[in-house]
């Protein structure tokens, strides 16, 4: 069911319409051929529509609807505008707060856009959040393998014997986490990545 369809059988409203009109744009957007003016400017209206939706929305299960609705307007796919991804993300992590993938897709966005610190953060409170979950974990396993194989590469070393995106869980001890993480912030070469905008 489209996000227009799911507003409308929600109940007709100003969000709902907004909701439509979104929709629409962004269909059109996806019509349009690549980097056109036309795209862009359908685009930058759907997620105007979207925003509106949002504010309009009369309960929480239609505020996440246009939230991620925006996020998909301005990924890398669309609008390519991550930190409006980021705000729409901590928005919908505030509004579901045990839905632990949008802290995880928080966490992957904060990363490419070189905020290291706070994408490990993000994933330290997955963890906290759930504890016992081993989801959490493998995410931070993944996090920090890709963080010291960077940091090896850069440094002109060996990378670190742990797959970036190693499928299934990881046979990673806690040694080999911690060895990770000592490497990540130990080197001498910042970790920063210089964001560039769109």
């Amino acid at each position: 069911m489209s996000d227009c369809s799911a507003a409308l059988a929600a109940g007709a409203c100003a969000a709902a319409v907004q909701m439509c009109l979104g929709e629409e744009q962004l269909t059109l957007a996806e019509s349009a051929p690549a980097a056109s003016a036309e795209r862009t400017r359908a685009l930058r209206t759907s997620a105007e529509h979207y925003a509106r939706a949002e504010a309009l929305a009369p309960n929480t299960e239609l505020r996440v609807r246009a939230l991620d609705a925006l996020t998909r307007v301005y990924d890398a796919q669309h609008l390519n505008e991550l930190p409006n991804v980021e705000a729409a993300l901590r928005e919908l992590a505030g509004l579901e707060p045990d839905n632990l993938d949008r802290l995880y897709r928080l966490a992957r966005v904060q990363e490419d856009q070189g905020s290291i610190d706070a994408a490990e953060e993000t994933l330290r409170s997955a963890r906290f959040r759930q504890p016992d979950a081993i989801d959490p974990y493998r995410m931070l396993a993944q996090f920090y393998a890709r963080r010291a194989t960077a940091l090896s590469t850069s440094q002109g070393a060996s990378p670190l014997d742990i797959p970036a995106e190693p499928l299934g869980w990881l046979p990673v001890s806690l040694a080999a986490l911690r060895a990770a993480r000592t490497a990540m912030r130990s080197g001498g070469t910042s970790t920063k990545f210089a964001f560039r905008a769109a």
